[in-house]
């Protein structure tokens, strides 16, 4: 089912084993060219580009179980992720942190910007690969 290369993330498989959908919402991502080549890939298995995605050398698309199966022999592709839908938890994080009660005094962070001063950030490739993400990092 899922050629040659280890391109494939566990939750893409897992979504083939278990679905009867003939389409999947995916991303794809490169390390070998640019998103150009991405988008020209899913044309050819049989899909639609539905976001490009530059930061992180990729595309979202939506593509047949097909196309997704025979992604293995696209040299462009080094990985196939599942694009699924994440859900924020707001129903314990508020308490936790105390922002029920700043809430309850009217204070919302509403046009408040956040900044992270962590000194454990490492420059991970993940963090910094095509562009570095990371501002300030010293």
């Amino acid at each position: 089912m899922v050629g040659y290369r280890n391109i494939y993330h566990e939750s893409v498989i897992e979504q083939m084993m278990y679905s009867r959908d003939d389409y999947m919402y995916v991303i794809l991502t490169t390390d070998t060219c640019g998103c150009e080549d991405l988008e020209k890939c899913v044309d050819k298995m049989g899909g639609k580009v539905k976001h490009i995605l530059p930061i992180i050398n990729g595309v979202a698309a939506y593509l047949p179980t097909s196309g997704i199966r025979s992604a293995s022999v696209e040299k462009a592709i080094n990985k196939v992720y599942l694009d699924d839908r994440v859900y924020k938890l707001m129903d314990t994080s508020p308490i936790t942190i105390g922002a029920d009660y700043a809430n309850r005094l009217g204070l919302t962070g509403k046009g408040v910007g956040v900044a992270v001063i962590d000194t454990g950030v490492y420059p991970h490739s993940d963090l910094v690969t095509p562009t570095n993400r990371i501002t300030g990092f010293k």
